[in-house]
């Protein structure tokens, strides 16, 4: 594919490159890997309730919220996401320019990091399945119910990984995150309070029994936390021993807005060595200035 851009005047080609070309790279990279841990995550729970099933290849959760994970549940946060997250802000970019290599080497979207988020969905899958299975593990609830409690309970996890990896809030995440959350339930309340002969399966007035029962809140609130702590500490390693330049960039960048100290020791700006040094030069110049 190919575009065309009309700029006014040449010197517009700094901040189109070095700002938004940068964040463009930094938005997609992690959208994409996003992308493919969702569904991986909700695709992989269906490989985990084969195995009790002798792989009959049944599927216990409806037609209709397999249909609007990807259309309702999950679409608008992570396109928020996709269109307006900054890992870092323009002034810092313009007077740094070498950030704008990030994408020129492809930092952000290697092998690695599409392992490590395959492993993730995975993990998080198996986790929330399981976890699942046990809070519900000898009790009368039904297949259908099942699947209805394991439909919710992974858009909530896949939700507040998004939450996790979002690095620039505005008040429209927040809405259509916790929207996305509000959605599910919304939704289902309605869809099973129809009493409709057309539907995949019988789910009248399921989602009315799945949340009749205490297990099934403790468990919207134990999956996210087992889920998610991986990465967590993941992140809080990274940040704390092995800080990337974007990192220390972003730690510099707060410690500016805000007096508090941070543990994450800020990279030392072009601009900010320069200013040392004059004022360091003024300094021994004052010192040794003779009176006569």
């Amino acid at each position: 594919m190919a575009s065309d851009f009309a700029m006014g005047r040449f010197h517009f080609l700094e901040k189109l490159l070095l700002v938004h070309g940068h964040w463009s790279y930094s938005r997609l990279a992690r959208m994409m890997l996003y992308f493919f841990y969702k569904n991986m995550a909700y695709a992989t729970l269906l490989f985990w309730w084969q195995l009790f099933n002798a792989w009959s290849g049944s599927n216990p959760i409806d037609g209709i919220n397999l249909t609007i994970f990807n259309l309702v549940y999950t679409s608008l946060p992570i396109m928020v996401v996709g269109v307006a997250d900054q890992d870092l802000l323009a002034p810092t970019l313009l007077r740094e320019k070498h950030y704008y290599s990030q994408g020129r080497l492809s930092s952000l979207y290697t092998h690695w990091k599409f392992g490590l988020t395959v492993a993730d969905a995975i993990y998080q899958s198996c986790a929330v399945f399981f976890l699942s299975y046990g809070v519900y593990y000898e009790s009368d609830v039904g297949v259908t119910e099942f699947g209805f409690v394991i439909n919710i309970v992974i858009v909530i996890v896949v939700s507040f990984h998004l939450a996790v990896e979002t690095l620039h809030w505005t008040v429209v995440n927040h809405v259509l995150l916790w929207g996305s959350v509000a959605m599910v339930f919304v939704f289902n309340y309605v869809y099973t309070a129809i009493d409709s002969q057309q539907k995949f399966m019988d789910t009248y007035w399921i989602m009315f029994a799945v949340s009749s029962r205490p297990r099934f809140w403790f468990l919207c609130l134990l999956a996210p936390v087992v889920c998610l702590i991986p990465r967590v500490i993941g992140k809080v390693v990274e940040q704390e021993f092995f800080p990337s330049d974007v990192l220390r960039a972003r730690a510099a960048e707060k410690q500016r807005r805000s007096p508090t100290p941070s543990l994450v020791t800020p990279v030392e700006t072009t601009e900010e060595t320069h200013n040392h040094a004059n004022n360091s030069t003024q300094s021994r110049t004052t010192v040794f200035h003779d009176p006569l």
